[in-house]
């Protein structure tokens, strides 16, 4: 049978040595959660301004496009008039 604890009301310093290290590591703990929760959340916002940035730059590059696309579509358009043109031509 294991020998039952005995309590006294000294303390020694191995135990005050012990409580420090506890207490100096908890503390070291807790501010490393919050360096590492302040880091996160910069993260964050770092890629949520970088996100805008890149969707502003989309919108750019869709308006392009769009005009892109329209431009092609009158090109196609006077092509097909042209085309018109040679074959009335071609045929008289």
């Amino acid at each position: 049978m294991p020998p039952k604890p005995e309590f006294t009301g000294t303390i020694s310093w191995g135990q005050a040595i012990q409580a420090g290290v506890l207490i100096i590591g908890f503390t070291s703990g807790y501010a490393l959660l919050q360096f590492q929760t302040k880091a996160a959340t910069q993260a964050l916002e770092d890629a949520q301004n970088e996100r805008a940035k890149l969707e502003i730059r989309l919108r750019v590059v869709e308006t392009q496009q769009a005009r892109a696309d329209e431009r092609f579509s009158s090109i196609l358009s006077m092509l097909a008039r042209i085309d018109g043109r040679l074959e009335r031509i071609e045929s008289r």
